[in-house]
């Protein structure tokens, strides 16, 4: 066997009793473009003479014949292949064949065909496949496109067509897993990325349909402030000057940072006042790019202490600081003296960002009461304070006084009275003074509001409960039912009659409601919650002109239904068009008694 033979093929055909073995082998498959292909059929074992007398053998390209043992079949094909005979040791002849000038239509296969020439009495008779044995031809070409995509997320690549010799890309700072393919390189091209002189890790995958190679690098840390070449390189392995390469300049720039600042109101002569902001959103941040600048003299105060003034930061993450300006005596130059807070970076990728707040001034308090009248025993009576317009207002700060005991009421329960507060927004909050049980004492007695904040003066908004009328003979008010008494799963309708005002009047003179329980239901027909719809109804009636009636409807009446149904009736009393306060008219209740085994 000649020692240059490389690839070998096994026979495809043998028959029965043959004593002749053939094997077929070149130095590669693949060739380059104008180079020479070599094969050689080798038939070991055999002497020249026994091949020449009992053998025939036949070279063929994709199915061409060329060559009976190596004389050509025909005299052209001398220009496009050479063929000898090749014994380099005894009884072992090989059929050496040479493509000259390989190009891209020679790709296929080359077949030595072998027969044993069959005999009989020195006559030949017929010849018999000994054996069929071919050699493929792959000739290398080229890449012929290639698409180099930095992030995954951006629809933006570089192809050979837009390449510039450094594509500029400019990203923030983060994980990113560039990816490369190679289409149409024979065969298929081995594909790299390069960060920088390092090889990056990733993995590779074939593009099948369309013969190509992608690289998909992992994802990796690019850092901010920074710039690096980011190259892929595609090569069809053997084939000269088939390299093609794509090249992004990356520049990483930090992002910008985002500031989050606390700044409460301030009040002349406190003694402390400061300002807390949270700048973060960047990688690597540090104090010492934190710089506070006061506008009116163009002071610069780094972390430290200055005169009435002290710095602190605090390096939170990687990616967040907190730092604070406090004000250790407040006067009134501050509250006109814009304070700018600047991250400032020295690198040329960043600019100085500068976020800029003013100190406001503690504000009085504002308040907004609803103070109806009250009746001598009702059981109840109800006084509701909005106080608002502080920011950063805090049912912590407020307090309710009665006059004639100076008794001070916090949020909490009391004997006879309980007090409520809920903040509704930053700037506002919800009071309520509620008296269980009201006697002719609370008619007699101031009860104020009072909102105490450090940052600002005490402020105190007072009232005094107004009594209740008794009923006015201009109105008059009268509840019935068809029947006190309801089986359980039925229903029961009660009437609230105003006689002699037409519906105009009532909407602008009174307020009726409805109440189950005490529970209030309704402000004339109108429910104070939708879910109260699945249980009532009610609707205004008018039976004639001037004698309205509110029916209400309670569904489905069980045991736990029993107790009353009330109507309570108000008149609006104003000075002009200006409403001043509610005033009792009456308060007419039916009994509900719900039919049941004792």
């Amino acid at each position: 066997m000649l020692s240059i033979l490389l690839t070998v093929r096994v026979a495809l055909i043998r028959l029965v009793g043959s004593e002749y073995i053939v094997n077929v082998a070149s130095q590669s498959t693949l060739v380059n473009p104008g180079d020479k292909y070599v094969a050689y059929c080798n038939i070991p074992g055999q002497g020249a003479l026994d091949i020449i007398q009992n053998l025939k053998l036949t070279w063929f390209h994709n199915g061409q014949a060329l060559a009976s043992l190596c004389e050509f079949l025909s005299s052209h094909l001398t220009q496009k292949y050479s063929c000898k005979v090749l014994s380099p040791q005894q009884n072992n002849i090989s059929l050496e064949l040479t493509v000259l000038n390989v190009q891209k239509a020679d790709a296929g296969n080359l077949t030595c065909d072998v027969y044993e020439k069959i005999k009989e009495n020195e006559q030949w008779v017929r010849d018999e496949l000994v054996a069929i044995k071919s050699l493929a031809i792959q000739v290398r070409e080229p890449i012929k496109s290639m698409m180099f995509r930095f992030d995954a997320n951006k629809d933006e690549y570089l192809t050979l067509d837009n390449n510039e010799t450094l594509h500029a890309m400019e990203v923030l700072s983060g994980k990113y897993a560039p990816s490369c393919e190679a289409i149409g390189g024979m065969p298929k091209a081995n594909v790299q990325i390069m960060m920088g002189d390092q090889m990056m890790q990733g993995r590779i995958m074939d593009i099948e349909n369309k013969m190509g190679t992608e690289f998909v690098a992992d994802a990796t840390d690019f850092r901010g402030n920074s710039q690096i070449n980011v190259t892929c390189t595609a090569e069809v392995e053997g084939l000269p000057n088939s390299e093609m390469q794509l090249t992004y300049r990356v520049v990483v720039r930090q992002r910008d940072p985002k500031f989050r600042c606390t700044n409460t109101s301030a009040a002349v002569n406190n003694k402390r006042h400061k300002i807390t902001c949270e700048v973060y959103d960047v990688d690597g941040i540090s104090c010492n790019n934190i710089l506070w600048k006061r506008g009116d003299t163009g002071e610069d105060y780094e972390p430290g202490s200055y005169f009435n003034i002290n710095i602190a930061c605090t390096e939170v993450t990687d990616s967040k600081i907190k730092t604070t300006l406090e004000i250790l005596q407040v006067t009134a130059e501050y509250f006109k003296t814009p304070f700018m807070i600047s991250v400032i970076y020295n690198d040329t990728l960043s600019h100085t960002k500068e976020f800029q707040l003013i100190i406001p001034e503690a504000r009085d308090p504002k308040f907004r009461c609803t103070n109806t009248s009250a009746a001598v025993n009702n059981k109840r009576h109800k006084i509701t304070c909005e106080v608002y317009d502080i920011e950063g207002i805090s049912c912590n700060n407020i307090l309710w006084k009665r006059g004639d005991t100076g008794e001070d009421y916090m949020p909490g329960s009391y004997f006879n009275i309980n007090i409520a507060c809920t903040e509704v927004t930053i700037s506002k909050i919800k009071t309520t003074l509620e008296i269980l049980q009201v006697t002719a004492e609370y008619f007699k007695t101031p009860f104020s509001v009072i909102y105490n904040d450090t940052l600002s003066h005490t402020k105190e908004f007072q009232l005094i409960i107004p009594e209740a009328r008794l009923v006015r003979s201009e109105y008059f008010v009268n509840v019935a039912s068809q029947s006190t008494w309801v089986n359980p799963g039925d229903n029961i309708v009660a009437y609230c009659n105003i006689s002699g005002l037409g519906a105009l009047d009532i909407v602008y003179n009174l307020e009726i409601y409805w109440l189950h329980n005490n529970q209030p239901l309704t402000s004339l027909c109108e429910f104070l919650s939708t879910v109260l719809t699945l249980k009532y109804r009610c609707k205004v009636l008018s039976t004639r002109q001037n004698n309205i009636s509110l029916e209400l409807t309670v569904s489905n009446v069980q045991k736990a239904d029993a107790g009353n149904l009330t109507c309570e009736v108000y008149e609006k009393i104003k000075d002009g068009d200006q409403w001043i306060r509610d005033e009792l008219v009456a308060i007419k209740s039916l009994p509900i008694q719900v039919r049941g085994k004792k």
